[in-house]
């Protein structure tokens, strides 16, 4: 299968490759960003796979882009049926070939929200920042935190 190929059903992410679905993901989740934006991304994805967790996928990146409710776009047309003749499916394609060769710009950040949402979830009360993730009562407090384009990546405490 091509890289790209237009998929009828989400099911049929299964069977791409690794470098095929991280790129269809950073497409999906960052298509209207930056190159800088799109490699956020990307390294929220690395990092998860990385920490090798069952929280968090196992450590594949087919593992972790396919968890369960972790990723919006999965669920968008553009993850499958991204629009390979654009800059901005190139662009995800280079990321998603050569991650080791591209510079991380959010350092151990795990999560990424549009930054609209980031704001309706997050507090700063001027000592410090914390985020309220959705469905969960508990208030975590930000440890790290980064600002690309319309995206906001961050690290919440115990992570």
């Amino acid at each position: 299968m091509a890289y790209g190929e237009p998929l009828k059903q989400k099911s049929q992410l299964e069977d791409c490759s690794s470098i095929d679905l991280l790129a269809r993901i950073i497409y999906a989740e960052a298509e209207a960003e930056s190159e800088k934006g799109k490699r956020g991304v990307a390294f929220v994805i690395k990092n998860r796979k990385d920490r090798d967790s069952r929280e968090f996928g196992g450590n594949t990146y087919k593992g972790v882009i396919l968890k369960k409710n972790q990723f919006d776009g999965v669920n968008r047309s553009a993850m499958l049926k991204p629009d390979t003749s654009s800059r901005s499916w190139k662009d995800s394609l280079d990321i998603a070939k050569n991650m080791s060769d591209k510079d991380n710009p959010i350092g151990d950040c795990l999560w990424f929200n549009a930054d609209w949402l980031w704001e309706k979830q997050s507090f700063d009360d001027g000592r410090e920042v914390t985020y309220n993730f959705p469905k969960e009562s508990k208030v975590h407090r930000v440890v790290e935190m980064r600002e690309i384009g319309k995206h906001v990546f961050f690290r919440v405490e115990g992570y």
